[in-house]
């Protein structure tokens, strides 16, 4: 039972750390990761799908930044990203502000259940 209690409180440890990072994050990644672009852009190009419009689900979306590469190559994807970091997906919202094909859930993806149909 102890380490369940300390599961919980590291995962509220890393919850509390990514929202307190949360403005600073994309800066952060870019500072860090040689060849930013090219890291995000590499799982994207050899990407193949069968329609113009795929449904994606972003785990870990933190501010958006794999799902905003994911739209340059299919504009009108419909993707939902889920992070439990809420100033994480505040700044998402914002980069993401008037696409009806974007959708936001903040919880724990290794604990949330999708509902069908819900992408």
């Amino acid at each position: 039972m102890e380490s369940g209690i300390k599961k919980l409180e590291t995962n509220e440890h890393v919850k509390n750390r990514f929202n307190a990072i949360a403005s600073e994050y994309e800066a952060a990644r870019r500072k860090f990761i040689p060849g930013f672009d090219t890291f995000y852009e590499s799982g994207i190009r050899f990407l193949r799908c069968e329609t113009p419009t795929p449904r994606v689900l972003d785990l870990g979306a933190g501010t958006g930044l794999y799902s905003l590469k994911l739209l340059e190559r299919y504009p009108r994807a419909k993707i939902t990203l889920l992070d439990f970091a809420g100033n994480m997906l505040t700044i998402a919202g914002q980069i993401f502000s008037g696409n009806p094909n974007i959708s936001f859930i903040q919880d724990d993806y290794f604990r949330y259940c999708m509902p069908e149909n819900r992408m």
